[in-house]
């Protein structure tokens, strides 16, 4: 209201040249918003420096004035006193020139630097050099509009925002390298964790999250949308979003638009979220496949740090894991379920109307708690089901039509030769069991399907595990209705009889169906089944006898498949470098033993990629895949079956080859690592 007004201005890096064709372009100014009150604009800013003495000497400034500057003649005299008088004269007199050619414009505000050398650092520096900023205004074409009388007013230096000024601010020392770790989830929880820790100056390096952000972000994400049209860029990646404001903190950060469960498995795509150096991966995504990839994965080598919120932010826990990974990010997250049991309030409110899946009581009886669970499920299955009716349309489902009853059995056994009652211990259907079941409203024809991880035989109604008959059969009970959903269509079918064969421990079970390849018979996979004692508790004699077992089942058979099997019977959640040493001692004995042959590709060493199989075993033996993920299926194995695909498709491509090959293992995506194996299977050693 009284014409006054305030400027406020930042200094760049940019060292910028000025002559008389250019300076015209480097001012300019005009209205924000439409508001004729707030302006935003460019200018030069004049740094003048200290000079040398005649013997060459830096000028030291060791008297110190009272700030009385307020003309360009005070401002002249100041700069002499500081050793900068001739640096400042120089500076104006060719701006003056340069601008005397222009038409009348300005005023535009110009700040002014002297720059003083004192004889000490300077109070909270690491530097001798004061800086004296001051704003002068000049026009065009003849720089002052009062010559050595116009008024010069003293600037108040400000620092910029930067990383060693924000972890001043939070009491904390920083040096030119911060801390490197990795934020997975730029979710509601990670973009608070990596702002507020970047406010101290130790952002993340790495920032990953698959998703983007929506509009419902808005009410708990730490960033804030724009207004107007700029609000669409909400919609942007979340990882790039938080990347770009930690940005604005003075933290370069890398993006990654990732599937951070996918990666933790894969070592390429690992090392480009984190490495050896990094002191943390910091998991916020509150996933259960993200924390339990994390907790299996061989590709992280820095400990994992998961941080959670429960009950709408009431409760908050953050696991961190020991050296060498142990505990293990699921072994404290188990814990602190544990630990809830024995705290009633805190139990009370995180799960307040919710099922407490996570707690001892698993570790007592599992049975007992599983079938509580699949209770809880079902009754609020049936609670968002009722009264609506499945979905219309007509289904074909796999399975061998068996003798019609006008009573239908509910029954659960465990021995072919006929129905065993089991008392107050039902099955639930699972991988290799055969299950009899009878569609609701299609009349008393019950069919029968054995559920397998392999092809299909629809000869034998044999089924694979990802077939959508077998999604809704695995789980159930005996008498229990399960709607088994494809993309058109939704059936209900009864389970009328789970039929299991008896296996003692370690007795191998059959997983797949056999399948001939120009005239090459693919046996079924016979999968290795039971208990095994903690390898790290073990005589190194009774610890070798679980992988003989396992390996004189599935062998020919891939040393870490085999580690996996024994680690799972043993109770254990991950294989880590620990274990892996004591199983590496077990089949080392094994070896020198010769109980066991150990096959290794040319040059390398160790037990990581070797093949393993008992003296009696054939070198190489043509089976179903079974329970084998594609990289568990040996490289021998795999080229014998290449070359009698091509054997039976001499006229075939290599890619039709491949996917044939998929096919007979019931799998379907050919990635580029699936590729590579092909690849390498084909040619010739």
């Amino acid at each position: 209201a009284d014409g006054s007004y305030s400027i406020h201005g930042q200094v760049l890096r940019e060292v910028v040249k000025v002559n008389p064709t250019s300076v015209g372009q480097r001012f300019r100014e005009g209205e924000l918003h439409g508001d004729a009150g707030f302006h935003r604009g460019f200018s030069l800013a004049l740094i003048a420096w200290p000079g040398k003495l005649p013997s060459g000497e830096a000028i030291v400034s060791d008297n110190y004035y009272p700030e009385t500057v307020e003309t360009i003649d005070g401002l002249k005299e100041r700069a002499v006193m500081y050793g900068c008088g001739d640096e400042l004269d120089t500076g104006l007199r060719w701006l003056e020139k340069c601008l005397s050619g222009w038409p009348e414009a300005g005023p535009f505000p110009m700040p002014v630097i002297l720059l003083a050398r004192r004889p000490f650092h300077l109070i909270g520096s690491t530097s001798p050099i004061e800086l004296c900023p001051y704003i002068v205004e000049i026009r065009a074409p003849g720089l002052f509009d009062d010559g050595g009388a116009t008024v010069v007013r003293a600037a108040a230096h400000r620092h910029t925002i930067s990383r060693p000024l924000l972890a001043a601010m939070a009491d904390r020392t920083t040096t030119s390298e911060r801390p490197r770790w990795t934020l997975v989830g730029a979710g509601s929880l990670g973009s608070k964790l990596a702002l507020h820790l970047a406010r101290a100056g130790n952002g993340p390096e790495v920032v990953v999250d698959r998703s983007g952000m929506s509009p419902h972000n808005a009410a708990r994400h730490a960033l804030v949308p724009a207004t107007g049209d700029m609000q669409i860029l909400w919609m942007d990646a979340k990882a790039r979003s938080l990347v770009q404001a930690l940005c604005g903190l003075d933290q370069e950060a890398t993006a990654l638009v990732a599937d951070a469960a996918a990666m933790a498995m894969d070592r390429k795509r690992a090392q480009s979220a984190w490495s050896k150096k990094s002191w943390a991966v910091v998991n916020a995504t509150a996933s259960l496949a993200v924390r339990e990839a994390f907790g299996a994965s061989e590709w992280i080598r820095p400990r994992v740090v998961e941080a959670s919120l429960f009950a709408g932010g009431r409760v908050g826990a953050i696991t961190v894991e020991g050296p060498g990974r142990n505990p293990s990010t699921t072994d404290l997250i188990a814990e602190f379920y544990a630990m809830l049991q024995v705290e009633p309030e805190l139990s009370s409110i995180i799960f307040d109307d919710n099922y407490r899946i996570w707690s001892t009581d698993w570790f007592e009886d599992a049975d007992r708690e599983l079938k509580k669970l699949m209770d809880h499920v079902a009754s609020r299955l049936e609670a968002i089901l009722a009264g609506s009716g499945a979905a219309g349309g007509e289904m074909v489902l796999l399975g061998e039509t068996v003798e019609r009853s006008d009573e239908q059995p509910v029954e659960a056994s465990t021995s072919q030769g006929g129905p065993e009652e089991l008392d107050d211990e039902p099955l639930f259907v699972e991988v290799g069991d055969t299950v009899l079941y009878h569609e609701m409203g299609c009349g008393q024809d019950i069919r029968r399907a054995t559920v397998v991880r392999g092809k299909d035989d629809p000869a034998k109604a044999i089924i694979n595990d990802n077939k959508p008959l077998a999604v809704a059969l695995l789980g159930a009970a005996a008498g229990e209705t399960v709607t088994v959903r494809q993309p058109t269509s939704e059936l209900d079918v009864v389970v009328n009889r789970i039929e299991r064969p008896e296996r003692e421990n370690g007795e191998a079970m059959v997983a797949g169906a056999s399948t001939s390849v120009d005239g090459v018979e693919l046996a079924p996979y016979k999968e290795w089944r039971g208990e095994a004692a903690d390898p790290r508790r073990a005589s190194r004699g009774s610890a070798a006898e679980t992988p003989c077992a396992i390996i004189e089942t599935e062998g020919p058979v891939l040393a870490n498949r085999a580690y996996q099997i024994h680690v799972r019977a043993s109770g254990i959640q991950r294989l880590g470098p620990q274990l892996r040493r004591f199983l590496d001692r077990a089949l080392a004995k094994l070896e020198r033993d010769g109980r066991v042959v150990v096959e290794r590709a040319t040059g390398e060493r160790g037990y990581r990629n070797a093949v393993l199989r008992k003296p009696e075993t054939d070198q190489v033996r043509m089976r179903d895949i079974g329970p084998r993920s594609f990289d568990e299926v040996p490289g021998s194995e795999l080229a014998a079956l290449v070359g009698a695909v091509k054997r039976s498709k001499a006229d075939a491509s290599s890619d039709e080859i491949y996917r044939e090959i998929l096919d007979i293992y019931g799998l379907v995506r050919m990635t580029a690592q699936v590729r590579k194996r092909f690849e390498e299977a084909s040619t010739p050693p």
